[in-house]
């Protein structure tokens, strides 16, 4: 089975400081069986989100994270669905009442063991260019990279999506405070180091969290047959 292109659940939730300290994310029956779900979300606090869940007691773990100095922490959050839940609420939840920006998004075609391969090294910074670590090789040829990147910026463009090779999910913007997140994925067909970079037209803090999500295993091909799951 090959890796699905990312497809958004629910609809980008975009908060401003308004005393939330959790965000309820509604993404219907969207969630079939054999889905990864992937959480990006930016939270304009160090620290936050303390935690992702959702309202059938699964927890969804932390791939990687970033912060710059306070403010812009970015997230990726991750959970295997071995069957179809149902009506579904996810929700984002945190210490501090600041803006948030949270987006999901549902991969099919992840191997249900261990689905997290690598992840970028917590990057941040306050420049023109940023960019992420690169990885260690992954592990196998057929995996998603998911890459999300915060900022405290409306005002400068931003090159998006990063190079080389991705393809954007969007870049989204929370008017008040002037924040922003911007997603992108890039499907692999080979081992490769994985890394990011995208630029600014002035100076922003931003945070870039990175990670890599396995295939299932077990295709093989014999001449013109593929033989496999």
């Amino acid at each position: 089975m090959p890796i699905g292109t990312p497809a958004l659940i629910g609809t980008v939730q975009i908060l401003p400081a308004s005393g939330q300290t959790s965000v309820p994310y509604s993404v219907g029956t969207s969630i079939q069986a054999g889905d990864l779900v992937v959480v990006a979300v930016y939270w304009d606090a160090a620290g936050d989100p303390t935690g992702v869940a959702d309202d059938h007691s699964n927890t969804f773990t932390k791939a990687d994270s970033a912060n710059r100095t306070g403010n812009s922490d970015t997230s990726l959050w991750y959970f295997y669905y071995t069957s179809a839940p149902g009506t579904t609420t996810i929700t984002v939840s945190g210490a501090s009442t600041q803006p948030t920006i949270t987006g999901a998004w549902r991969i099919s075609g992840i191997t249900s063991s261990s689905p997290l391969d690598r992840i970028g090294g917590g990057d941040n910074g306050l420049s023109t260019t940023p960019s992420t670590t690169a990885t260690g090789a992954t592990a196998q040829a057929d995996e998603i990279v998911m890459v999300a990147m915060g900022w405290n910026s409306i005002s400068t463009v931003l090159t998006w999506p990063p190079t080389t090779g991705y393809t954007t999910l969007g870049v989204h913007t929370e008017d008040v405070r002037e924040r922003q997140m911007a997603v992108a994925y890039k499907i692999l067909s080979a081992t490769e180091t994985s890394s990011a970079a995208s630029s600014f037209a002035g100076a922003e803090a931003w945070a870039f969290p990175l990670a890599t999500f396995k295939g299932v295993a077990g295709i093989v091909k014999a001449g013109s047959a593929v033989i496999g799951p």
